[in-house]
């Protein structure tokens, strides 16, 4: 799955925060056990959002569920300093939440920047889930894609992949505004 250079470095530091969380010093399994002591310091944590959203994110492992995944695929592409990201009441729409995560939304949402930051959190999310190669394939894509530099996609229009995921999110009815 192809994603924007903000999503795939991001996704980068969310598996490795994952990696460390997943076994103690004794090779015991004990992820669980550490998400659950995290979301109960979710107060805590909540001032990580901005310059360290992938220890925060991690409390959402397994939140939630995606009922358009094409929708997720197109928000990946979407470098955030380049294109605004859609609104989580939007995003919302498209995908289902564990009940158990819906308070530790609502506390998110009371921080500045919480709207933003849950909507990576589901990218996030989508990718662990729905991209089992995505550390092995960026290169690859990134290879690829500077070698097609200066060529046409396939219509022959040449449109760039966040142009063309902007459009597509602003179709489907996400308010993708450019300030």
């Amino acid at each position: 799955m192809k994603k924007s250079n903000y999503f795939y470095e991001l996704f980068k530091t969310y598996l490795d925060e994952l990696d460390d969380l997943t076994m103690d010093s004794g090779g015991k399994k004990v992820l669980q056990k550490r998400l659950d002591e995290k979301r109960q310091q979710i107060d805590a944590i909540l001032q990580m959002i901005e310059y360290s959203p992938e220890m925060v994110a991690v409390i959402f492992y397994g939140a939630f569920e995606y009922k358009f995944p094409k929708i997720m695929r197109h928000l990946v592409l979407i470098d955030p300093e380049e294109l605004d990201l859609p609104e989580w009441a939007q995003l919302t729409q498209n995908l289902s939440v564990e009940e158990w995560a819906k308070p530790l939304i609502s506390k998110v949402l009371e921080q500045e920047g919480g709207d933003a930051f849950l909507v990576c959190a589901a990218a996030l999310e989508f990718m662990r889930t729905h991209d089992r190669h995505a550390e092995d394939t960026h290169d690859q894509e990134s290879a690829e894609d500077s070698s097609d530099e200066g060529s046409d996609d396939a219509e022959g229009n040449g449109d760039d992949l966040g142009e063309a995921g902007h459009n597509w999110l602003q179709e489907q009815g996400f308010d993708t505004r450019e300030d």
